[in-house]
């Protein structure tokens, strides 16, 4: 922060117009005035008023630290979308052309706008975004720029939840901000800040607002009253997608946009400046790698984004179990987040634990992933939420569409992609999810079945998340070696090329013979099998033979124990 008097002075400084006052006030006061008196204390003040607002809005936390980090040390400049993604009328053929959810060059073809230039050219904005998309982050943002005179309004931050849970009305509430750091009169200087629009008020998470009691639909009808009785003032709202009903009639409606490719790198920067080489090691690893195309798509939203750079930074690289990553990051999503912020929200489905919810997900997954359905219609996630709640004991009659609407506010695993249509957030957590359901029933099949995508380019994740996370993965390389067999047997495309690719097959086979039993040769050699089918579709037959002659079997080996096989 720049322009700002120190502390300490600012401490002197007011101690000594305080005792002046005290001493001289009325004198003064009947020369010039008292207001013009009180103007002189306001100037004096207004800078202690910034330096404690700065303590609050100067610093985020990252989860998974103990210590809130710096703004500026991870605030990555963010775009909106002029339109929320719920509010498009879009059919599912619709979204399946123009959504590719690994096509990231996708996110420089929408319609995003620089958050800063919305916040000059709209002085009502209510700001939506999924959990994590960093919401509260930009609002902080805002407030330091008027702090440091980029916008050229006072800035006024309240925290929703703590305004609700006060019981304080919204203008005594910002009276009390003002009170705390000794402002003096600080009920006259907010009422006329306010009423000349001289604020810029920011009001943060009207999600996190409690729903019992109507304290939310109370605090909607306090807001309305507010804006109308200060329309001079600049307001920005902001609260999570799906978590209300959009009561506010003057307010420009945007939503958090994801972070495109450029903005991931210039995260990474400010996350590792201390470090050139991990900078570029990880951007490489992130941005670059083909096999971290999956993860990659989690970094589109800030929350997770930061999850991905400390898993980086305590280990040097992503762990090729990426299941680990996933279920770190659905943690994070479903629990921690929240708890980290004191959160606890209203829920239609608080009687169903963690291990259901992330049950209900692999249900949903599982039904859907293999039959390429990335975007449902409301009536068969109903359908299948319901399905899976029937079979809870304890548990109420189900309302699938109330749970539907509770989740997607409160976890950003699942989202409303257009009306009435909806997905998973990431087609990696889909992926993650449905190979979680396959582990979790291996005893019913799910393996065996699987073995059915052999081949098809779409499972190619859920082949290898399934293989990481098996306890035991030799039933798993069995079947895999038999079904890839069989296609290569049965594909009247491969039969002519049958040699070169019965060789292929042959390597995968003879180099997991070489492994010692505790590696698992047969999961081991479904590993192999894999990279050599990798290299025939990315080459000529030929090439990809040698190339897998040529494979390097202790970097094999060093993945292999990587995948637990």
């Amino acid at each position: 922060m720049n322009q700002l008097i120190p502390p300490d002075v600012q401490a002197q400084i007011a101690l000594s117009v305080n005792w002046l006052w005290q001493q001289y006030g009325q004198k003064i006061a009947e020369k010039v005035g008292k207001r013009a008196v009180d103007e002189v204390r306001w100037c004096w003040s207004i800078e202690n008023y910034y330096a404690s607002l700065y303590e609050r809005v100067g610093f985020v936390r990252v989860l998974g630290r103990m210590e809130a980090e710096p703004l500026e040390n991870v605030f990555t400049h963010v775009n909106v979308l002029d339109k929320p993604s719920a509010d498009r009328r879009y059919d599912v053929a619709r979204l399946m052309a123009e959504h590719d959810p690994r096509d990231f060059e996708r996110l420089g073809r929408l319609k995003r706008l620089p958050g800063d230039e919305v916040v000059a050219e709209h002085d009502k904005l209510f700001i939506l975004g999924k959990p994590g998309a960093g919401k509260t982050t930009f609002l902080k943002h805002t407030a330091l720029r008027a702090i440091e005179g980029e916008i050229k309004k006072t800035p006024v931050f309240v925290t929703l939840k703590e305004l609700s849970d006060s019981g304080m009305e919204i203008v005594p509430f910002i009276v009390h901000q003002f009170e705390v750091h000794q402002f003096p009169e600080a009920a006259a200087f907010v009422e006329r800040l306010l009423k000349n629009g001289d604020a810029i008020v920011l009001f943060d998470g009207l999600d996190e607002v409690n729903l019992a009691d109507n304290k939310r639909a109370d605090l909607i009808r306090r807001l309305n009253d507010f804006v109308y009785r200060y329309s001079n003032c600049p307001i920005l709202i902001t609260c999570r997608v799906a978590a209300t009903d959009y009561t506010f009639t003057q307010f420009e409606y945007v939503e958090m946009a994801d972070f495109d490719t450029a903005q991931m790198g210039r995260y990474i920067d400010q996350w590792f400046s201390y470090d050139e080489v991990k900078r570029q090691n990880c951007r490489k690893a992130l941005l670059e790698d083909v096999e971290n195309k999956a993860v990659r798509e989690l970094a589109q939203v800030p929350l997770l984004l930061a999850l991905l750079c400390l898993v980086y930074e305590e280990r040097g690289e992503f762990p090729p179990n990426r299941d680990e990553i996933y279920e770190e990051a659905t943690r994070a999503l479903l629990v921690k987040w929240d708890s980290s912020r004191n959160i606890a929200r209203d829920t239609v489905y608080k009687q169903l634990s963690l291990k259901h919810k992330q049950k209900m997900l692999a249900h949903i997954a599982a039904a859907t992933f293999t039959e390429s359905e990335y975007f449902l219609r409301e009536k068969k996630v109903v359908r299948l939420i319901e399905t899976y709640l029937q079979g809870v004991p304890g548990l109420e009659e189900p309302d699938g569409e109330r749970v539907l609407r509770a989740m997607e506010a409160q976890h950003g695993i699942f989202v409303e992609r257009a009306r009435q249509i909806h997905s998973f957030s990431h087609l990696t957590l889909q992926e993650y999810y449905a190979a979680r359901y396959i582990v979790d029933n291996e005893k019913r099949g799910t393996v065996a079945r699987l073995m059915q995508y052999v081949g098809d380019d779409r499972c190619r994740e859920l082949f290898l998340l399934t293989a990481g996370m098996l306890d035991d993965a030799t039933e798993f390389g069995e079947l895999y070696l038999e079904a890839a067999g069989q296609l290569l047997a049965d594909d009247a495309q491969l039969l002519a090329d049958d040699a070169q690719l019965l060789a292929l097959l042959q390597w995968a086979v003879q180099k997991g013979a070489q492994m010692q039993a505790a590696y698992r040769p047969p999961a081991l050699r479904a590993f192999l099998l894999s990279r050599a089918l990798d290299r025939a579709r990315a080459f000529d037959l030929d090439r990809a033979l040698d190339r897998a002659r040529a494979f390097d079997l202790d970097r094999a080996l060093d993945r292999a124990r990587a995948f637990d096989l």
